[in-house]
C-alpha cells in the first residue's frame, strides 16, 4: 500500500527492532474438524464462516461473508473475535485482512491476535512483504504457506506508539476510500486518538 510506504518514511526506521511475527502475537490455524467439509448440516446457521476467497477479495477490513455455520458446525470449529488478522496459507496464499465481526474459518486460514502490537500495522507490514512471503511458500499442485514459515517471518517494528499512529492513519484512509465508493465499514475501536498525534 502506497500510504503505508509514505507513513513508514516519515518515521524513524533506525530505531525499529527486528522481530519475528510469532513474537508479536499468537498465530493459530482455523479449525474445521468435521468430514466431509461440505456436509450440509455444518452450515446455514447464524455464525459467519469465512473462506480464503473472502480474505483475498477484502481490503484492510473484512466486512462481508458468504457462508454461515449451524450450531453443529460451530462445535466443529472455533470462533475468533472481531479485530483478528486473518492470513491465507492455501489457495490464495499470504492474503490478509482484519475481521470486523466474530467469525469462524477453516485450517486454510491462520488467525493472528495480539495485545502487544497494533494489528493494522502488522497487517500492512505483512502486505509489504507479501511478495517475499509468496516466494517462501511451498509449491506443487497447489501453493501452500505453512504456519512454521509464517511464524519465522522477520518484521521491522517501531515503538507501540508509532505503530498506533500508523494504524490509525491507515484505518482512516480505508474509511475515506470506502465512503467515496458509497460503502461503509463497521467501526472498530481506533487504537489511537488522532487529535493528539501532533
Amino acid at each position: 500500500m502506497d500510504a503505508f510506504l509514505s507513513v513508514q518514511k516519515a518515521l524513524s526506521p533506525c530505531t525499529w527492532e527486528q522481530r519475528k511475527l510469532s513474537d508479536l502475537g499468537s498465530l493459530q490455524r482455523g479449525k474445521s474438524k468435521h468430514r466431509p467439509r461440505n456436509d450440509p448440516k455444518l452450515f446455514q446457521g447464524s455464525t459467519p464462516f469465512i473462506q480464503t476467497g473472502d480474505v483475498a477479495s477484502a481490503t484492510l477490513f473484512l466486512s462481508k461473508y458468504h457462508q454461515t455455520l449451524s450450531e453443529f458446525g460451530v462445535k466443529q470449529s472455533k470462533i475468533w473475535p472481531a479485530g483478528t488478522l486473518v492470513i491465507t496459507i492455501a489457495a490464495n496464499i499470504a492474503d490478509s485482512t482484519i475481521t470486523t465481526f466474530d467469525t469462524a474459518f477453516p485450517d486454510s486460514i491462520i488467525g493472528f491476535t495480539t495485545s502487544s502490537s497494533d494489528v493494522i500495522f502488522v497487517k500492512e507490514q505483512l502486505d509489504f512483504f507479501s511478495r517475499k512471503i509468496k516466494n517462501t511458500a511451498d509449491t506443487g499442485t497447489q501453493a501452500n504457506l505453512n504456519l512454521q514459515k509464517l511464524n519465522e517471518l522477520p518484521f521491522e517494528i517501531p515503538s507501540k506508539l508509532e505503530q498506533k499512529k500508523v494504524g490509525t492513519l491507515l484505518s482512516l484512509i480505508e474509511h475515506i476510500i470506502a465512503a467515496n465508493q458509497g460503502q461503509s465499514i463497521p467501526q472498530l475501536t481506533l487504537p489511537f486518538n488522532v487529535n493528539k498525534m501532533t
